[in-house]
């Protein structure tokens, strides 16, 4: 497989946190809010967000950025030092058993910097999407 691949499972597995009610998914309460919380903490207008679930780009919009991070951060991936935590992305991204993006999130969850959650969140992101999938 190769980054395009990636990129639309990653795609796929955001847009189905962003907009889990058009997809055969339930999340949990817990799940939802959180999720409207990063809308309100980033001031995310409906645009932006939709901009967010299309835009990977490594110069997204800072709010953007921060509401990915905000998520991430919540669902406990990105740590309070601005790390990532691998095995929580492979929890959060629900790639447990598919052992190619497993090995995918654990390698950027362990090169990821930043100077901020938001950066981190992109940085990682940006990561997923470069990469090709080790089969």
């Amino acid at each position: 497989m190769h980054s395009f691949t990636v990129i639309v499972v990653f795609c796929a597995l955001f847009t189905k946190n962003a907009l889990a009610d058009s997809y055969n998914v339930e999340l949990t309460e817990e799940d939802r809010e959180i999720f409207k919380k990063c809308i309100k903490e980033g001031g995310l207008t409906k645009e932006e967000l939709n901009a967010a679930v299309r835009n990977f780009d490594k110069n997204a919009d800072r709010k953007v950025k921060c509401f990915r991070g905000c998520l991430l951060r919540s669902h406990k991936v990105i740590k309070d030092d601005n790390t990532i935590d691998g095995n929580a992305a492979v929890n959060y991204y629900h790639v447990e058993d598919v052992e190619p993006l497993k090995k995918l999130i654990l390698k950027c969850s362990a090169s990821t910097t930043g100077n901020d959650y938001c950066d981190v969140a992109q940085s990682v992101e940006s990561c997923f999407r470069a990469s090709d999938i080790e089969n």
